[in-house]
């Protein structure tokens, strides 16, 4: 994402957000697969609500906050467009990435957060669906 902030010209931005859009393409059955993983199958899908529901939630507010930072026109010699591009979706999504690479837990029997006793109930619970 932070590329695309550093792009020169219409062609160099489209093979960005190309290469872009195939790095994300994994992420919506990627989440479904995850949540499925946590939850029984009568609650995956109020939880898959929830994530559509909050990803479209983000949309309302990513505009107001690029319309923001596009204000910062010539800021060190960028476009205002590029500001979009390099500060909060750029760094931002960069730094919660790594973040959340070190804290999302793959399966629950790995998760330090929860107990034993809390690791066997939700490992059951999956079981018995």
């Amino acid at each position: 994402m932070i590329l695309m902030g550093f792009v020169q010209n219409f062609s160099a931005l489209m093979a960005v957000r190309w290469f872009l859009g195939m790095a994300e393409a994994g992420l919506p059955p990627g989440i479904s697969y995850y949540l499925s993983c946590w939850y029984r199958r009568s609650e995956l899908g109020i939880r898959m609500a929830i994530y559509f529901s909050s990803a479209a939630l983000a949309g309302t507010f990513g505009g107001l906050l690029a319309a923001a930072v596009s204000m910062m026109d010539a800021v060190g010699d960028r476009p205002g467009w590029s500001w979009i591009f390099i500060s909060v979706e750029g760094l931002g999504t960069l730094i919660l990435g790594i973040l959340s690479f070190r804290m999302v837990v793959d399966f629950p029997d790995k998760a330090n957060v929860l107990s034993e006793d809390d690791k066997r109930r939700v490992l059951r619970r999956l079981a018995l669906d």
